[in-house]
């Protein structure tokens, strides 16, 4: 890592660390941090997915796979979803060889807020000898947590939803079940401001 690499870093980290950032700060923190990550670290593949949107390769797709091939046999991949404890302690594994003080449990809690908002309405490509099928990515909130979920046919071509990674919902009052999560239909974006966290609908449709 160049000096300027490591400035890059240390200052887009002390602004998340302000406690007044945008999902945008932290779209930026995982594309600089994912080449420090190893290949089976969650801040490579989420750096990864942002970076690129659209992908037809990495975990996320061959767990989608792995859905599908469920789907069919009955049996259900058992390590997703991902939760905000995931998220910190593969964070804290890229921060710690960079000799960067680690996350607490709050922030990376809010990272992985961050991360499920900027995948949402990515698309995952997946190939097999019938068709090509594309998942597309969604949020959705529940009473305790934040999820994204993803959205595919299943083999009789009805669609169906599964979760991808969850964060804890600390910040959305007023909903009461927390899954089946109420889906957001229109995009959202996450921030803080003065230490206050939220996630927020926009006037687009997802």
């Amino acid at each position: 890592m160049d000096a300027k690499e490591r400035l890059l870093i240390e200052r887009i980290y002390s602004t998340i660390l302000s406690s007044s950032y945008t999902e945008r700060d932290i779209l930026s923190f995982l594309i600089v941090l994912r080449n420090h990550a190893e290949k089976d670290n969650v801040i490579r593949e989420f750096g990864d997915f942002v970076a690129h949107r659209e992908k037809d390769r990495g975990w996320l797709q061959h767990y989608v796979h792995e859905v599908k091939m469920g789907l069919e046999s009955g049996e259900l991949p058992q390590k997703i979803p991902l939760s905000n404890r995931n998220v910190q302690e593969d964070l804290n594994q890229v921060l710690r060889s960079l000799n960067i003080p680690d996350a607490d449990e709050e922030l990376a809690n809010q990272v992985t807020i961050c991360i499920i908002s900027l995948l949402q309405s990515v698309q995952i490509k997946i190939e097999d000898e019938k068709a090509l099928i594309l998942l597309k990515l969604h949020v959705g909130v529940g009473r305790d947590k934040i999820w994204l979920i993803g959205e595919a046919p299943n083999p009789r071509g009805d669609l169906f939803l599964f979760p991808v990674v969850f964060g804890q919902n600390r910040y959305l009052q007023g909903i009461d079940y927390d899954y089946p999560p109420l889906r957001m239909d229109q995009l959202v974006e996450a921030f803080s401001v003065n230490g206050k966290f939220t996630l927020e609908p926009r006037t687009q449709p997802a």
